[in-house]
């Protein structure tokens, strides 16, 4: 299936307080928030859910302005003193880190690194880097997140193989790693859905249900599992 994704986490404040941080960031601008009732797959509006095991979740809207998203969620983190990732699936799935307002680390598991969250993978970049994430987060465990630290890099291949030969070398290659990265994990290591063993591993209570529509069409939706606190859209 493929999954959209772009979410943050803001740890140890409360949703109201990230409501009031988002509602001030779009004032500067003279913009406001215009609320209104959630519904499951709309993503013209940004959902923040109430706090549960000290995360804040706030799904964003569908757009990919890229510059203002991020400068959004780095002033919340800021005005708050909090810290936090943006979480999106691309091509596969990635993170931001931050922290008082500024990037801290980023992560992608497979493909460009100029997706949302453009990373320099010229300097190992995109890596990950697990110190960074427990020095912020402490509660975490290494072993836990060590596995989900892992991307889709490719070995170098004899540059003699055919065309044919370097598919099944890839395909071989990926049948080794791209397994469930800990063991009860619902999800393979590399499957866009590979993000909710991550959301659940930080503590995050999330699953995948199926909604039908008012035609008749049955989709399935990640769903958190905490209460939507607000709903909203961003109005010149």
């Amino acid at each position: 299936m493929s999954l959209k994704m772009r979410l943050c986490l803001f740890q140890g404040v409360t949703h109201e307080d990230v409501f009031a941080a988002y509602e001030q960031f779009y004032r500067e601008l003279d913009k406001t928030l215009v609320t209104s009732e959630f519904e499951i797959g709309n993503d013209h509006q940004i959902d923040i859910y109430q706090q549960a095991h000290d995360w804040v979740v706030v799904g964003l809207d569908g757009g990919w302005e890229r510059g203002i998203r991020q400068a959004a969620y780095l002033s919340v983190s800021r005005s708050l003193d909090c810290a936090g990732f943006f979480i999106y699936v691309y091509v596969g799935w990635g993170y931001e880190l931050f922290s008082d307002g500024v990037v801290r680390d980023q992560f992608i598991s497979m493909g460009d690194p100029d997706g949302p969250a453009y990373c320099d993978d010229t300097a190992n970049g995109c890596n990950g880097d697990l110190d960074k994430i427990i020095q912020l987060f402490p509660f975490l465990n290494v072993k836990d997140i060590t596995p989900y630290l892992v991307r889709l890099m490719y070995p170098n291949m004899n540059p003699s193989l055919s065309v044919a030969e370097r598919a099944k070398f890839d395909l071989d290659y990926k049948k080794i790693v791209d397994v469930p990265p800990r063991s009860g994990d619902e999800f393979m290591r590399f499957d866009q859905c590979g993000v909710l063993n991550f959301l659940r591993v930080l503590g995050v209570e999330v699953e995948m249900r199926a909604y039908q529509d008012k035609n008749g069409y049955t989709e399935n939706y990640v769903t958190f599992l905490a209460p939507v606190y607000k709903s909203f859209s961003v109005s010149d």
